[in-house]
This record gives C-alpha cells, sequence and structure tokens, in this order.
C-alpha cells in the first residue's frame, strides 16, 4: 500500500472538503478504509483542522477478479473554528488495510505542502 493525497476540493462553506488519491495495491491486499486530517492556519494564527474518512470500504479486486478501486475518497469535516480555504495546508492520513491473512495493518503518512482548491 503506497496511498497519498493528491486532490483536496473544498465544499461551498469551507466546513467540507473532499480529499482523494492514488491506491497502489500489494499483492497480498483486499480492502482498505482510509482517515483523512487537513490543517491550515487561519486567521491570527487560528488553527482549522478537518478530519474524515471514507463510509465503505475501497477494494483491490471486483467479484470476478478484476483490478476495482485504483482510487480512493473521503469527506473531511472542519473539527475547530473556521473554515478551510484555497491555499496551502498540510495533510496526514492513515489507511487501515485489510490483508489477505484477514489481519489489518496501518500505513500513516504525511503530505507537507498540501494545495487545497
Amino acid at each position: 500500500m503506497n496511498p497519498r493525497i493528491r486532490e483536496v476540493v473544498i465544499e461551498p462553506g469551507g466546513r467540507r472538503a473532499k480529499v482523494s488519491g492514488p491506491i497502489r495495491w500489494d499483492t497480498d491486499e483486499k480492502e482498505a478504509t482510509f482517515s483523512a486530517v487537513i490543517a491550515q492556519m487561519g486567521p491570527g494564527g487560528m488553527t482549522v483542522l478537518a478530519t474524515g474518512r471514507n463510509g465503505t470500504p475501497f477494494k483491490r479486486l471486483d467479484e470476478s477478479g478484476a483490478p476495482k478501486d485504483l482510487t480512493w475518497h473521503a469527506h473531511v469535516t472542519v473539527r475547530s473554528g473556521g473554515s478551510l480555504v484555497t491555499g496551502n495546508a498540510e495533510g496526514w492520513g492513515v489507511a487501515a488495510v485489510l490483508e489477505t491473512s484477514n489481519l489489518y495493518e496501518c500505513y500513516p503518512w504525511q503530505v507537507p505542502d498540501l494545495n487545497v482548491t
């Protein structure tokens, strides 16, 4: 698993955003759930923090064994005061991956200098 955040798109009002990125599956992985955190500095040094995760796991293969999900997405919601705005941000994520052994492995990552649109 080698997930990344490729895009953060603000929804109207700035209190929610759609976060997405590529999925690079390993052959021993079945499905994954993604959590994301986006942080920006607001006016007066206030931190605007948005968190969220996808609702349904993404799957490596469909029922016929063909490749299925090659990108992930989740919605994040601002948990503090303020709103997300276009510009620079920091991003973090965790992929909770179900492996063929039926055990989960977590893959955390950070994306500095993330562009929010």
